[in-house]
């Protein structure tokens, strides 16, 4: 409701409106009187409305607003339109008009069917119809499909068969549904090859592929177009074009191939499943180009052309053609050039458009003016061609008709009232075909005054250029003449005139013709100064003495011979002298080669990997640097910023330019401008970038999708080059590990010439919220030998990088914004918390004296200081664990551990497998548990590896423990890894436990969540895991403990979920019976318990064999069971206890019987498919269900029925008298005396 200070103003509005229409269109859009506020669109704007105006308009708003459910607040939801087009269909419903465009008409038109407005919804259509073009049609067709509107379909259909080509080549196709796109290729009317549509489908299937973010091979975009591949008529091409672009796109089975090969080639006859039928598009019915003229005769050169005037024409036909231009008269024996330009127009909207220029003079009576495509016009539609001529006078019809019929078409030309009209005959096409249609200028005689036209104003007088008396009169001669001229041909003229005029008054200046015999000459050739070629060649002359060239070569050399150019050399003077290098491309093995193995790579970080920053990652230890990547078209343009990174330090022994294009072009200018012009020992491309702007512009990782447009970038850089050319890469673009295809990639670099990839673990999508593959990078090292390859990703401390290069085959590690930090790491283990501090005071204090010397912006340098400052806390909260007392194990417990004897080894190397249960019995996962000798270190010691995974309500959860365990149940390393695959917003934890070699304890965890991810490093003296049990070592210390027994008092030191140091406690549970498959046993329980200090306590049950086997296992309050999947072997005959064998039913799986679950998919499809075209064809009915449940929601009524029938009711007044429903007894939705 708007306040009381504007309604003066709206008083004075209402004063001048003097309609109904006028006084409702100040309401349109008003807070005034509002009583309903509209919350269109995601971000929900809020629109006024008026209830009154809007239910007598639509039978929907009627029901909304004064139905018996109606609307009892103010606001009203409306999410399935954008602001624009509500605004238009509220200024309809207001104003009986809407201001369509090519953006909204199709959002418009769904609202005009969704509120039963079926003008407004006539209006678009024929707005949509009337706006159809190649790019738009696709789009048009596939809102007609699901709006049901048969004739718009059947419109869009014809400019499909008619611009194939187009068609196929707009954006609109790529974005088309499956639906869509297999009705177009099965069309029989569409002008296009096969083997064009073939490529047009391969486009359209790559695209599809990465929409759906699999990788666009072969066999993937197969999959997504099968069902249009089958309809493209593969017998129709050439074998020369099936063979070169069909087989070896690898797009037809093995099979399909072989078929058609033998089609081609063989003599017999061969079952295909592609059709053999040629298609017939629209144009091959075109017989000929019709012409309608609607004059008789025509008259002199009368007919003035004044282009300040646009001639006009209306008409109408009783069938549609398609109009293709118009004929307009020219000069009849009077040379003279003309500019015409036409225009189609239906009502005020400009449907096609034309121009031409020709000359007159000739025996050509009229001269074809075309527009840019042939239009198609519709029966008994008022059409307007207006025409623009510039040029002389010209000759004009006489004697018009007003309707003319040419082979059953019927022209019919209606009056003009616009000046200048005139009416005109055209062209008539065929029946269903694309042909000409051309029209007739008219004569002068209907003509009207002439004014300027809008938006032209005459000059002002003190514009005008002042002109000489002499020029004045001429002028002002020239100006009385021609409106003489004018009158003469606004009054009749007579033959008596046309002869005096050619015989006795002035005419206009004749055109000079022939060879302009006055223009200047320039100086004659003087052959006897040159030589003759035949003496330069030493040879007789065959023209002898009547050459006209000189022969003697003294006379020539001393009279007519040019002076020499000098002593000196132009060239050398401005070049300087030419070497072998300016000629001679080096060879591969001549190109300057760096030694990358076994060195330091710094990473170039974006934004942070600065001139500053590497020269204190140099002071600790980086080997390799390079620059922040730089954009190579911003470098080309000489963008300052995008230069300035490429600056170098003498200190940089090894420094590289990293680039990013996605055009070979810029890419191949831009490494050859910086191998001139700048000192860099290598180029590095950049496909790994995941930024989303990088990536929409097809460089960075999307290079890795785009195999093709790579090699050239590749290729073109390295002829260039001669210094090494190197690739930092990511593993592919989604996330899912079956697309990954840096394994191929790398392949084809080492043919290309690259001399160095780098890999980084993770995938595009990916970014930072996974961990590092290593194992896949491995697989591409083993792939890029003998090219090095550097792997990068979670190397987060000295002892990840050790481990990385003794597991891994890569050539290198690059490193990202721990390596400054990771010397300090080592450094503090022997260190005080004093000189922790004094250490990273010296750090910063040097990365800020850098920073004087090479200025950056604010932004990089606070998120440097930042990263730095991070990194220093780090540090001081590593110094802090050596000082922070820790708790520690029993005496007890230590001399428990020291008693474990030879004896025991060899009986606990066994493995267990068990099933996960939940509560009710159902198996969601498994568990594996395996024990094996191994080496550590030189030292005989335990691998244990135990694996849990499966599913919680479609979740996948899981959790792994690698150990090395000693023979003490020393833990040695142990890596934990749990993770829990949430949809948007998974969960990953890896905790790595190693024992240095200096005799400290380093934990690495690492968590994330979402898109964060979180680090914890933490380091503890040896002593303080005296008595420590692992995850690992707790395994073996069960088996153990079931055969010797838990002394009592006996605690030992572990880790909690925090990976806090704890205490963990052991009881022994008795003896207990076991179901296990079939069969009781006999097992042992044994309680273990972690007292977490900030957590509640956390306890395990678990239950044993007598041989040391886990029967189940159980964490107190999480509903899981792990139980033992089958007796062992060497348990069978201990203390198994039989039980009644009985009879298990097996449940009946139809989905494995092919042939019922075959019928229950196609049963499936069939009903979907019904489904949605009903759905298609009756648009209200989405609207109406989703009021309904909109209404039912928020009023949440006990009575669903009885809601549900008093709502609909509303609608009783459109339904049918009949009830759709036949019934037997009454319904309980309606009063027991309805029918």
């Amino acid at each position: 409701m708007a306040f009381a200070s504007e309604i003066p103003s709206f008083e004075k509005c209402q004063l001048k409106a003097t309609t109904v229409r006028e006084r409702n269109e100040l309401m349109f859009n008003n807070e005034i009187l509002s009583d309903v506020h509209f919350m269109v669109g995601k971000d929900k704007v809020r629109i006024p409305g008026h209830k009154y105006v809007l239910a007598i308009s639509s039978p929907v708003f009627l029901a909304m607003f004064y139905g018996r459910m109606a609307e009892q607040g103010s606001d009203v939801a409306v999410s399935d339109s954008e602001v624009e087009c509500f605004m238009e269909l509220l200024r309809f419903i207001y104003t009986d008009e809407a201001i369509l465009t090519l953006d909204n008409a199709l959002g418009v038109l769904y609202l005009a069917e969704k509120y039963m407005l079926p003008v407004l919804a006539a209006k678009c259509i024929n707005y949509v119809e009337a706006s159809l073009n190649p790019e738009n049609a696709l789009t048009v067709l596939s809102h007609a499909r699901y709006l049901g509107k048969e004739e718009l379909q059947k419109r869009c259909w014809e400019v499909v068969d008619t611009y194939t080509t187009q068609v196929l080549e707009s954006e609109a196709f790529l974005e088309l549904e499956m639906e869509t796109l297999s009705l177009l290729v099965q069309r029989n009317t569409i002008s296009m090859k096969e083997i064009q549509m073939f490529r047009a489908i391969n486009c359209w299937s790559e695209n599809e592929c990465l929409r759906q973010g699999i990788k666009p091979i072969s066999d993937n975009k197969r999959a997504v177009s099968s069902q249009a591949m089958k309809f493209i008529r593969f017998p129709l091409m050439t074998p020369l074009e099936f063979a070169d672009e069909v087989a070896r796109s690898g797009m037809l089975s093995y099979e399909e191939t072989t078929n058609i090969f033998l089609y081609f080639f063989s003599t017999g006859e061969t079952e295909l499943q592609f059709s053999k039928i040629p298609r017939k598009p629209r144009e091959t019915l075109v017989k000929k180009t019709l012409r309608c003229a609607r004059f008789k005769s025509c008259c002199g050169n009368d007919w003035f052309c004044d282009t300040r005037k646009c001639d006009a024409i209306k008409f109408m036909v009783n069938r549609s053609i398609h109009v293709k231009g118009i004929a307009v008269y020219g000069a009849s024996n009077l040379e003279g050039d003309y500019t015409a330009s036409v225009q189609l127009l239906k009502q005020t909207q400009v449907l096609a458009d034309g121009e031409r220029i020709f000359s007159s003079g000739t025996s050509v009576l009229l001269h074809d003016v075309l527009f840019d495509r042939p239009y198609a016009v519709d029966k008994n539609e008022v059409y307007t061609i207006n025409l623009m001529l510039q040029g002389p006078c010209s000759q004009s019809g006489r004697d018009g008709f007003s309707s003319v019929e040419t082979e059953g078409v019927m022209f019919t030309f209606i009056e003009h009232t616009s000046p200048n009209e005139t009416t005109d005959g055209s062209d008539i096409p065929q029946s269903d075909t694309l042909v000409d249609t051309k029209l007739d200028q008219e004569s002068a005689s209907l003509v009207a005054d002439v004014k300027l036209r809008p938006g032209v104003a005459p000059i002002k007088t003190q514009y005008l250029k002042k002109v000489s008396k002499t020029a004045a009169s001429k002028a002002s001669s020239d100006e009385g003449k021609a409106s003489c001229n004018e009158a003469e041909k606004k009054r009749p003229v007579s033959e008596d005139q046309n002869d005096s005029n050619k015989s006795g008054e002035p005419s206009k200046k004749k055109k000079k013709r022939g060879m302009n015999k006055a223009r200047p000459r320039a100086a004659k050739l003087d052959f006897s100064r040159q030589l003759c070629t035949s003496v330069v060649k030493g040879e007789e002359c065959a023209y002898g003495n009547e050459c006209r060239y000189l022969h003697d070569v003294e006379k020539y050399m001393t009279d007519h011979k040019l002076p020499d150019i000098g002593e000196t050399c132009v060239n050398f003077e401005k070049y300087g002298a030419i070497t072998d290098e300016d000629v001679i491309k080096l060879r591969p093995q001549e190109k300057k080669k760096i030694n990358f193995a076994d060195k330091l790579y710094l990473a170039p970080l974006t934004t942070v990997g600065n001139l500053p920053f590497r020269r204190v990652c140099k002071q600790f230890g980086a080997d390799i640097t390079c620059s922040e990547m730089a954009m190579s078209t911003k470098l080309l343009q000489g963008s300052m910023s995008e230069w300035a990174l490429l600056k170098r330090h003498p200190s940089e022994d090894i420094f590289g330019a990293q680039l990013c294009g996605s055009f070979p072009d810029s890419m191949t200018r831009c490494a050859e401008l910086l191998q001139n012009d700048v000192p860099v020992d290598f180029v590095d491309i950049n496909i790994g970038c995941p930024i989303d702007l990088v990536f929409k512009q097809g460089a960075g990782s999307a290079l890795m999708g785009r195999m093709g447009k790579f090699e050239q970038i590749v290729r073109g850089m390295k002829y260039v080059l001669d210094i090494p050319l190197t690739v930092k890469m990511r593993t592919g673009i989604s996330d899912k590990k079956t697309s990954w295809n840096a394994h191929k990639l790398i392949s084809n670099l080492k043919t290309w010439g690259v001399s160095l990839a780098t890999l980084h673990g993770r995938s595009r999508e990916q970014r930072y919220t996974r961990l590092a593959d290593w194992d896949y990078i491995n697989e591409c090292a083993k792939a890029a030998a003998p090219m090095p390859l550097f792997g990068n990703g979670d190397i987060l401390s000295y002892e990840d990088a050790v481990l990385r290069r003794e597991q891994t085959g890569v050539s290198g590690l690059m490193i990202a914004s721990v390596i400054y930090c990771d010397v300090l790491l080592k450094w503090l283990q022997v260190h005080t918390r004093n000189h922790v501090l004094q250490r990273c005071e010296h750090f910063l204090e040097y990365y800020a004296d850098t920073g004087t010397y090479h200025p950056m912006n604010a932004s990089t340098c606070c998120g440097i200081l930042s990263i730095l400052a991070w990194s220093t806390g780090d540090l001081i909260r590593c110094a802090e664990t050596f000082t922070v007392s820790q708790a520690k194990a029993s005496e007890k417990a230590v001399e428990y551990l020291a008693s474990i004897d030879e004896e025991i080894w060899e009986s606990l190397l066994f493995s267990d497998s068990l099933v996960t249960t939940s509560q009710t019995g159902r198996e969601i996962g498994e568990m594996t548990i395996t024990v094996e000798n191994t080496m550590w270190r030189g030292e005989p010691c335990y691998l244990v590896h135990a694996n849990s995974h499966g599913s919680i309500d479609q979740v996948p959860i899981g959790t792994s423990v690698t150990a090395y365990v000693g023979r003490s149940l020393q833990t040695f390393e142990q890596t934990h890894y749990e993770y829990v695959k949430i949809p948007d917003n998974p969960l990953d934890k890896k905790t790595l436990i190693v024992l240095d070699e200096d005799g400290t304890y380093s934990v690495k965890k690492t968590e994330s969540q979402g898109d964060e991810m979180q680090r914890t490093d933490k380091y503890y003296k040896k002593e303080l895991f005296q008595g420590f049990i692992s995850e690992g070592s707790n395994l073996l210390l069960q088996r153990i403990m079931v055969n010797r027994g838990v002394p009592e008092d006996m605690t030992f030191v572990a880790f909690d979920s925090t990976t806090s140091l704890c205490t963990s406690s052991y009881k022994m549970l008795g003896r207990s019976e076991r179901k296990i498959g079939l069969q009781q046993v006999h097992a042992v329980g044994l309680n273990r318990t972690i007292h977490s200090v900030e957590e509640s306590p956390t306890t395990w049950e678990s239950y044993f064999l007598s041989t040391g086997h886990l029967a189940s296992r159980t964490q107190l309050g999480s509903g899981v069971t792990m139980t033992l999947s089958r007796i062992p072997e060497e348990h069978q005959n201990t203390d198994t206890v039989l039980t009644d064998k009985t009879t298990e039913v097996k449940p009946l799986k139809w989905e494995e019987d092919m042939q019922l679950f075959s019928r229950f998919l196609d049963r499936k499809a069939e009903l979907a498919d019904d489904h949605a075209t009903y759905m298609r064809r009756h648009p209200e009915l989405r609207a109406l269900l989703a009021d309904f449940l909109q209404f039912l929601l928020l009023r949440k009524p006990d009575d669903v029925t009885g809601f549900a029938s008093e709502f609909f009711g509303a609608f009783s007044t459109a339904a049918p008298s009949v009830p759709s429903f036949a019934r037997s007894s009454p319904s309980p939705a309606r009063p027991s005396s309805m029918p």
